[in-house]
């Protein structure tokens, strides 16, 4: 867990403006911030900090602390850096943790939901979304073995590592492990949900299908998937899971849609869609529907009946207008 943040600023002193923002992060989170002027008073080989730095001719020196280092340019690009900045307001906390994460590999957490009492009888149980790691393999494999839908496979172990190692850090998703976790942090896997951008030649029977999909690839939609264990289903856990899921995509990566392939024959899959208002835009004869969901047009519907709200001083407005689909508790 991240715990410190050494400030080693050697050409300009920070503005007033930079330091409040790092102060108010690391208030927040409970992180030490603690400002340096010579690198010995780094403890090396420390797993639970992080160094930010703005002298190109001390990242060398640094690097020899095996800590994790931002760089923040003062005009000077340089390489070795886990990070480049070129101001403190740019960094937040997501931005602190994801450095953390990469350069130590543990998994990044991409969202918790609180399971209400419908779900479990532990009022404290919450459902986690996470990045996979190498001890989720024998879990991810017998959860796949369960379906025969279009999900990635892994043939050995190695492909599995390669996946998670390389995936995560080069796109910021992949498919994420769903996890039900206590208070005393123990977490039970029960399924899979996140996203991939690839083409499905499997489909290419059906042209207009196919030409949807590639369509919807070249415009940066995220295709979602999402699998729940047999025995965890009808629980909610799929909506949850998917709800976090959307969140990430819209706030985190920026995507403007997603879409999901769904067997006409897969009822639930078909169901849990449409309880996300996601548009069936097109089935085709190898007996698949394609839901897409646009962020930008809820986007600019919300703010459509907001706006309506106001200009009709409407008594009894539909407060539904006020929060999205995804970001329902």
């Amino acid at each position: 867990m991240l715990k410190r943040i050494y400030l080693y600023t050697r050409l300009v002193n920070p503005s007033e403006a930079d330091m409040k923002h790092l102060y108010s992060i690391c208030n927040d989170h409970k992180i030490s911030l603690q400002s340096i002027t010579v690198p010995k008073e780094i403890v090396q080989n420390s797993s639970d900090s992080l160094i930010i730095c703005d002298a190109p001719s001390e990242i060398s020196l640094l690097k020899q602390y095996h800590i994790p280092l931002i760089y923040l340019n003062r005009g000077t690009n340089i390489f070795g850096a886990d990070l480049e900045t070129d101001t403190l307001q740019a960094l937040d906390y997501d931005t602190l943790q994801k450095v953390y994460h990469r350069f130590f590999h543990l998994p990044l957490v991409i969202g918790k939901r609180k399971l209400g009492k419908a779900a479990t009888a532990n009022t404290n149980q919450q459902l986690i979304l996470r990045e996979l790691t190498e001890e989720d393999y024998e879990n991810v494999c017998a959860v796949l073995n369960t379906t025969t839908e279009r999900f990635v496979r892994f043939d050995q172990k190695d492909d599995y590592l390669s996946y998670i190692n390389q995936t995560y850090a080069f796109y910021d998703y992949g498919l994420f492990g769903v996890f039900l976790s206590d208070t005393d942090k123990t977490e039970c896997f029960i399924g899979l949900c996140g996203f991939s951008a690839t083409t499905h030649p499997e489909l290419d029977g059906d042209l207009c299908f196919s030409a949807a999909i590639n369509a919807l690839l070249e415009n940066s939609y995220l295709e979602l998937s999402y699998l729940i264990a047999p025995d965890k289903q009808r629980n909610g856990y799929g909506k949850k899971a998917i709800s976090i899921a959307l969140r990430y995509a819209a706030k985190t990566l920026h995507v403007p849609g997603v879409f999901t392939i769904i067997k006409d024959s897969n009822p639930a899959s078909l169901k849990l869609a449409e309880a996300f208002a996601m548009k069936a835009s097109r089935k085709t004869s190898l007996n698949y529907s394609l839901y897409t969901y646009d962020f930008l047009k809820e986007n600019e519907r919300i703010a459509n009946a907001v706006s309506n709200v106001i200009a009709h001083n409407n008594e009894h407005p539909d407060t539904s207008v006020y929060f999205k689909v995804y970001d329902k508790k």
